[in-house]
């Protein structure tokens, strides 16, 4: 795993009550990306989009459940569809404080929408974890990657270290 301690913790913290706008699979190039509005300062209205290029994946793992009273049931989809569900829960934060190398995942890999394996040591290397849940729906994803870069709305690469000076500066505002 490249992700250092410092880079994982300013990662997570970044990510915590972030919304999920989009995520786009490229099977041909084997990349992923994703679309985050993150923590804002609570007087801008402003999105604060950033998009996190996730390159050279060795595993993409996904389920979309729906729940009907006591029952849920997982729908399968292909890695390219992931958006169209994604679209659910947009304005919806994600919530919590671990996202990038989970040691402990409480992601379930039976009966999953799909799961995407490019190659088969991919428990090697960094991964991210993602979710979103409403009252009758949830989406859980997990991607495994060599890679990643971050962009601004214009697609214009990022600092990691200046993101997350930035962002730690909005929480401590906030909070």
């Amino acid at each position: 795993m490249v992700i250092s301690k410092e880079i994982k913790e300013g990662l997570n913290t970044i990510l915590n009550e972030a919304a999920i706008i989009n995520i786009e699979f490229n099977e041909i190039e084997n990349y992923i990306c994703c679309k985050f509005d993150l923590l804002r300062e609570s007087d801008n209205e402003t999105p604060n989009i950033t998009n996190f290029k996730f390159e050279n994946v060795f595993r993409f793992v996904a389920k979309y459940s729906e729940k009907a009273g006591n029952i849920i049931k997982v729908k399968k989809i292909t890695p390219n569809e992931i958006s169209s569900y994604v679209d659910k829960f947009i304005n919806k934060d994600i919530y919590g404080w671990n996202f990038i190398n989970v040691e402990k995942s409480n992601f379930n890999f039976k009966n999953c929408s799909f799961d995407y394996i490019k190659c088969q040591s991919y428990d090697n290397h960094d991964s991210i974890e993602l979710f979103q849940e409403d009252l009758n729906e949830d989406i859980e994803m997990k991607i495994w990657f060599e890679k990643f870069e971050i962009y601004n709305e214009l697609y214009q690469k990022i600092n990691i270290e200046d993101l997350i000076l930035k962002q730690n500066k909005i929480w401590d505002s906030i909070f």
